[in-house]
């Protein structure tokens, strides 16, 4: 059976495209993978650029039939006809099933210029192991609060509006930025797509937690979660999550990604995600400048390969 391939289905690519106000752009990398990005219209001029969805997305690194990724050839063929098209520069991110080698500075031949750089890290969980294995990896406080039990019904759910309803309240609570404010039918388009599963956790007053899982190939990835303000206090969180690996050990699943913190800081919630596991893995993406000339004459800076660190693309800083 072919396992779902959420962040490269091309739905999942059209949803982000309309949310963030781009539309999706399909590149066939050399008749092998299909890269769905995102083209965003850069203000005052004609160019667009490009990003991958928010997420793992491993389109780009899929090893050919010999088993190799060849970095350079692909930016080469997608730098090619993304110039056709007007696109300035990509930011793409990448997912954590193949290590994607490092691309050369700059490749003279195809006029593209790129980086690999790590933006972060993320906690995993190794779901070959038995219940009892992975438990032990836990925290002893994590340990301890399980033990005591719960009062909570657990269940795959398709009630979109409930989640809806603590998410929003979640993000009012934590200030979150307009951007993480998804709105019921994004909410309710993402969890109707294969591969993709809601999860909630009901006590006695109704809704307390939920969490929306994806599958990436044998990578099952907790996208997004939220818990109600009133069950705050019982951290009903900690229990549906350990629902969720129980259920997914030797179940096919490799590996659970719990995420990171919050734009890859090394917060509470990274914090918290460490309690199931001491694992982590980095998460890289590629800083790509497709239009070099271009590039250079929106960002007033000299022709170079995309900067290591500060913002990019450079055109877009606040």
């Amino acid at each position: 059976m072919t396992c779902p391939q959420v962040f490269d289905d091309p739905a999942f690519v059209s949803l982000e495209a309309n949310r963030l106000g781009g539309r999706p752009a399909f590149f066939d990398l050399g008749g092998g993978p299909v890269l769905g990005l995102i083209a965003q219209a850069i203000s005052a001029t004609r160019a667009t650029d490009l990003v991958s969805v928010y997420g793992y997305p491993d389109n780009f690194a899929v090893p050919d039939e010999a088993g190799i990724i060849d970095t350079d050839a692909r930016l080469a063929e997608m730098g090619e006809t993304a110039r056709r098209q007007g696109h300035i520069a990509a930011y793409l991110r990448l997912g954590l099933a193949n290590e994607t080698p490092a691309p050369l500075p700059e490749t003279k031949s195809s006029g593209v210029s790129a980086i690999r750089v790590e933006v972060g890290e993320v906690v995993a969980i190794d779901l070959t192991q038995s219940v009892e294995d992975l438990m032990a990896g836990y925290r002893k406080q994590l340990r301890y609060d399980l033990r005591r039990g719960h009062d909570l019904r657990i269940e795959r759910s398709d009630d979109a509006a409930a989640f809806h309803h603590i998410y929003t309240e979640n993000m009012r609570r934590v200030g979150a930025s307009a951007i993480y404010h998804f709105s019921a039918d994004y909410l309710a388009a993402l969890c109707s797509l294969p591969g993709a599963e809601l999860w909630l956790a009901h006590d006695a007053e109704g809704v307390a937690t939920g969490g929306i899982f994806l599958r990436q190939g044998e990578i099952t990835y907790y996208h997004l979660g939220a818990t109600a303000d009133r069950a705050i206090a019982a951290s009903p969180l900690k229990h549906l999550l350990h629902n969720r690996i129980a259920t997914l050990a030797m179940s096919g699943s490799t590996r659970l990604v719990l995420g990171g913190g919050r734009a890859g800081a090394d917060d509470a919630l990274l914090r918290f995600k460490r309690g199931f596991s001491r694992l982590t893995v980095p998460v890289h993406a590629l800083r790509v400048i497709l239009d070099p000339k271009s590039y250079a004459r929106l960002s007033g800076l000299p022709v170079q390969p995309p900067p290591a660190n500060g913002f990019f693309p450079t055109y877009r800083a606040p």
